[in-house]
């Protein structure tokens, strides 16, 4: 009995040894920290990736190992700028001093190539002929896209003026 006690002891000692007492004393890199910090994150606080059918767990698979110690602050930004790009989300955001990025439709173009006609001819399915003509500022713009469905766009929030100067 005290054969097999030892030999339980033993076998967990070097499971713990071998696998568990690495994880706590190795030290990750920067990149990794960032990486680990944007994943958990998104992980513990993204409430939506059920209805999205998104395996955040396999993108983690994916670009996890990308991340290494050499990994520059730019290669970094890329592999999590393609990991958030999967959200499609236009909400999600990513920014550094050197440049940002922008998940979703929004990211993909520009303020200049956002249009009333843009957003009728390549997202709705029926043209709407008549409709009334856009209207508003560079802040706030609303028109029609069908004769029951409307259509408003707010840039920004920080002027009100903006946006009331048109009503």
């Amino acid at each position: 009995m005290k054969k097999r006690h030892s030999i339980s002891i033993l076998i967990m000692t070097t499971l713990w040894t071998t696998f568990v007492l690495p994880v706590f004393t190795q030290e990750i890199s920067e990149p990794e920290k960032n990486f680990e910090y944007l994943w958990q994150t998104f992980d513990r606080n993204y409430g939506i990736f059920g209805p999205k059918r998104i395996d955040w767990k396999g993108l983690y698979a994916i670009y996890r190992p990308k991340v290494t110690p050499q990994t520059t602050e730019e290669g970094l930004f890329d592999i999590m700028a393609n990991m958030l790009g999967h959200l499609n989300d236009n909400r999600v955001r990513l920014r550094a001093p050197f440049r940002s990025f922008q998940s979703g439709i929004l990211g993909q173009m520009t303020m200049e190539d956002f249009s009333l006609d843009l957003v009728q001819t390549k997202y709705l399915k029926e043209s709407y002929e008549s409709r009334m003509p856009l209207r508003g500022n560079h802040n706030f713009t609303f028109g029609w896209l069908t004769p029951s469905i409307g259509y408003f766009h707010f840039r920004g929030f920080r002027n009100i003026a903006l946006s009331t100067d048109i009503i």
